[in-house]
């Protein structure tokens, strides 16, 4: 009855999890367990065992958690890779029709920004008799044909593309800008370069304008981050100075789009105080890590401290909680075996990071443990580490085969060497142990090698995919 109680309850937290976020069902565990302990409690049962419910609580509720996320990854990735499947022959088309998008947008804002400085250089040359500031005035335009050159060169290059951009290009361009009306602050630090992109083209598109409607007016910048996302506005003084460009369909009209593609969204319009007399561009583009930054964090975590759980609450609450036929173990072997286990499982927080030193420092307690024992210590055998949790192992080389492929064969084989000779030097075992250690070594080293291989063969497998 209490083991079927417990599949159910794996098979009840593996349901939230393939359905719910990590928060969901930490509060599920937090209730269930605090439940559990109670009834415990109320029925009678001693502080050990109550902690024994607890742990085991725990425990089964982390394999839960790790069935129900494995299957809502796998099921993720078959719908991806659907997905790229039956839209695979519309790539080529898509990626032309992107990048003949990306280049009528930059020549826009080249033939917009630069070619509109120097019509005005080049006019005010005409206008003017004052004889300097004619010279400024044929000098700004001859800056700007530069300026134009070098950008029409720029469209040619491979590098042109929004994966190179950054925000300290919006400070080049407004250092850059002709006047001196620009009011510019920049609260926000590196972002992901298609953002980045996309807000110095909504500000040079608005700034733009503004010259071209408002020209002379105060104009007042904005870059600021603000709950995961990056806020962008631009304000001026003059009526209707920053207006949707309709001429070419190329301004802003096509950016409040792009925005619109990238999750955010972009607003252009009279100011409301004093009611139309400035225009304002207000642009919200999400930063990849927005509103989700928390439930990340919480998922983040609960991945990397599942495995741990499980790896002491389940043998740490099967000790606590023996079956009704077991011999309690005495407080002094408990106090000595349960931290035991806790390190002996600790290091797989890890072995998804640094599977290679987790695998290291795990590994590393058989022989501290013999040390122990050695100086008369009543301390558990390695061996019966082993036959409790020796799965950690095995969680561990499947990591290993994962993370490094065929380059990771010495792990299987350091695996099989230090459980046998834990399993050898055993007070059950008698004769030569060296043989013992050989035999038992190569016992091992049959399920070890098979999760290493399966962590091999998965890693090739998502290679293929991708």
């Amino acid at each position: 009855m209490w083991w079927a109680g417990s599949f159910a309850a794996v098979a009840v937290v593996a349901g939230l999890s393939f359905s719910c976020t990590a928060r969901v069902v930490l509060w599920f565990v937090a209730l269930a367990g605090a439940s559990a302990t109670t009834v415990t409690l109320a029925a009678g049962g001693t502080p050990g065992q109550v902690a024994g419910v607890a742990f085991l609580a725990a425990g089964l509720s982390a394999a839960g958690w790790a069935l129900g996320r494995s299957a809502r990854v796998r099921g993720a990735r078959r719908r991806a890779f659907a997905a790229y499947a039956s839209g695979a022959a519309a790539v080529p088309g898509l990626a032309a029709e992107a990048e003949r998008h990306r280049l009528a947008a930059d020549l826009h804002d080249t033939a917009a920004h630069r070619l509109t400085g120097i019509m005005i250089g080049a006019s005010s040359a005409l206008h003017v008799r004052d004889g300097r500031l004619t010279a400024e005035a044929g000098a700004h335009a001859v800056r700007e044909g530069r300026l134009v050159v070098a950008e029409l060169t720029r469209l040619t290059e491979l590098d042109a593309r929004a994966d190179h951009a950054r925000l300290a290009d919006l400070d080049a361009l407004v250092a850059g800008w002709p006047g001196r009306g620009v009011a510019y602050r920049r609260d926000a630090g590196d972002v992901p370069p298609p953002i980045a992109a996309l807000a110095v083209r909504i500000v040079r598109e608005a700034l733009t304008n503004s010259r071209r409607h408002a020209p002379g007016v105060p104009v007042d910048v904005l870059v600021r981050e603000h709950g995961g996302r990056l806020v962008v506005t631009v304000t001026d003084q003059g009526r209707g100075g920053a207006a949707f460009d309709a001429g070419s369909g190329c301004g802003l009209a096509v950016l409040q789009s792009e925005a619109a593609a990238a999750g955010g969204s972009l607003e252009a319009g009279p100011t409301a105080v004093p009611a139309g007399c400035g225009w304002r561009v207000r642009a919200v583009l999400p930063l990849g890590d927005g509103g989700s930054r928390r439930g990340r964090w919480w998922s983040e975590h609960v991945r990397n401290w599942a495995p741990v759980v499980l790896g002491v609450g389940i043998p740490v609450g099967g000790l606590l909680v023996p079956d009704p036929g077991d011999v309690p173990l005495p407080g002094k072997e408990l106090a000595l075996l349960v931290p035991l286990l806790i390190l002996h499982a600790l290091p797989l927080r890890w072995h998804l990071a640094r599977p290679v030193p987790a695998l290291a420092a795990t590994l590393s307690l058989y022989p501290l443990i013999e040390l122990a024992r050695v100086s008369g210590w009543p301390i558990t055998p390695g061996g019966d580490l082993v036959l409790w949790c020796g799965w950690i192992e095995l969680i561990m080389v499947y990591g290993i085969g994962v993370a490094r492929g065929p380059r990771g064969v010495l792990a299987p084989l350091a695996v099989g060497s230090t459980v046998g000779a834990a399993l050898a030097w055993g007070p059950g075992i008698v004769g030569n142990r060296f043989a013992a250690w050989a035999v038992l070594s190569a016992f091992v080293l049959v399920p070890v090698v098979i999760a290493w291989a399966a962590g091999v063969l998965l890693a090739a497998g998502r290679a293929r995919r991708r």
